[in-house]
């Protein structure tokens, strides 16, 4: 289409040429745009759970080295 609309003579066939060639880029902008939205909402679903994985094994990390200490407490 790029091709058209720099070498045709009729302005007509020139306009409707950059035109098309226009709607094109912007078609595939939106296609592309939408595939990087996909992409970056499961990559922040996956960091949100990851995120959550890593909060929860903190705590039971944290429960059982309090647990150890207070058993050591009562143990002596």
């Amino acid at each position: 289409m790029p091709e058209v609309a720099e070498t045709a003579k009729d302005p007509k066939c020139r306009t409707e040429a950059q035109s098309s060639a226009k709607a094109a880029r912007s078609y595939k902008f939106a296609v592309t745009l939408r595939i990087w939205y996909n992409l970056l909402m499961q990559i922040n679903v996956i960091s949100k759970k990851y995120a959550s994985t890593v909060t929860l094994f903190d705590q039971t990390v944290r429960f059982y080295k309090q647990y150890k200490t207070d058993l050591a407490i009562l143990v002596l």
